[in-house]
């Protein structure tokens, strides 16, 4: 009796060696400089541009920080239907895991065209889920992309709460409804960032990055 009490409780000891494990958060984005994050890269295909590739690293101290830069490219001369021309520099993304929590949100861009985009159309801020669910959509009513000038930068931020984030893979990307209200409904008329490799057409989105959560944790809490 003695030794299956002994048993039973080495064995409780090793099932809850991950009781109080915090959740592990890795980028999965084009570079980072986290070892970890580098292990969970998809590889490269060879005809990617890789000196367009975005930069991103990744904090998990008290929840995640994701920051990421965008290289520029090559100027294209904008023509009458392509008038403003919007290029992301930096993004920045900080939240809590495990609890509800306040989303910070910058994101630095580039007026590339010749005049601004106006009316200022809608930026959706969207996490979405390897099965394609939006798990999170936001208005962003403070990115204001009709405030940047041609040839201007500008930094523009907001912020709202959101809800814990159960265990997968995320994709983060940015819908910009078209500035023609007639077309605001249309996801074939959103606007695409002149990043090379963001904007997607068929989906009307900007995917910036990705980021995942190995482990699952307050379940109460989940999306």
């Amino acid at each position: 009796m003695k030794m299956l009490t002994l048993l039973l409780a080495a064995s409780w000891v090793q099932m809850c060696e991950t009781c109080n494990a915090k959740p592990q958060v890795v980028a999965d984005l084009a570079v980072s400089g986290d070892a970890l994050a580098q292990s969970m890269l998809p590889t490269a295909s060879s005809d990617q541009d890789n000196s367009t590739a975005n930069a991103c690293e990744t904090s998990t101290e008290g929840g995640i920080v994701i920051a990421c830069s965008f290289p520029a490219a090559s100027p294209v001369k904008p023509n009458s239907v392509d008038a403003a021309r919007i290029r992301l520099n930096q993004a920045k993304f900080s939240f809590g895991l495990t609890r509800e929590s306040r989303m910070q949100v910058e994101l630095d861009f580039t007026n590339e065209g010749t005049a601004r985009l106006s009316p200022s159309p809608v930026v959706y801020l969207a996490f979405t889920n390897e099965a394609g669910q939006n798990v999170l959509r936001r208005a962003l009513p403070h990115v204001d992309l009709s405030k940047i000038e041609p040839g201007r930068h500008l930094t523009l931020t907001d912020s709202f709460l959101v809800g814990a984030f159960s265990g997968g893979r995320y994709a983060i990307s940015l819908s910009i409804s078209s500035p023609d209200p007639a077309l605001q409904n249309d996801s074939a008329s959103n606007v695409l960032l002149s990043n090379p490799g963001v904007g997607d057409r068929k989906t009307g989105l900007n995917t910036i990055g990705y980021f995942t959560v190995k482990k699952s944790i307050h379940s109460s809490h989940d999306k």
